[in-house]
């Protein structure tokens, strides 16, 4: 998994339950008192302000979202295996490991083999 800023991955469920809690009893009228506590706090564990902990989770969640969709997507038989990998921003040894983590089937397509094959003899 990707490293952000310092050296710090936000687990979705941090990011969820720290930095964006529901508690519609707590909510003022724009809606942002609980978001505010939750930034706060999510940027004392990592130790840096407001500012980069919201930067760290934007790019967290960004990150996460290209991972699922990617997943959607390669599951669905709408995206190869280096596509997936691509639209995830990964390479393909690390959307493997995803794969794996998710327990999902492999799915190389027949044309993919060929290209990489051809690509292979021209290193030659």
């Amino acid at each position: 998994m990707e490293m952000l800023g310092k050296g710090f991955y936000i687990p979705p469920s941090l990011v969820r339950d720290v930095i964006m809690p529901v508690n519609i009893r707590n909510i003022d009228k724009h809606g942002i008192r609980n978001r505010e506590k939750g930034v706060g706090k999510l940027a004392s564990l990592l130790g840096v302000n407001k500012e980069e902990a919201l930067r760290l989770a934007l790019k967290e969640g960004i990150h996460e979202l290209r991972i699922r969709k990617a997943t959607e997507l390669y599951v669905s038989g709408k995206a190869s295996v280096k596509q997936a990998a691509r639209f995830a921003g990964l390479d393909l040894a690390d959307w493997f490991a995803i794969v794996r983590e998710k327990n999902l089937i492999v799915q190389i397509r027949p044309e993919e083999l060929e290209v990489d094959v051809e690509a292979l003899r021209e290193l030659k």
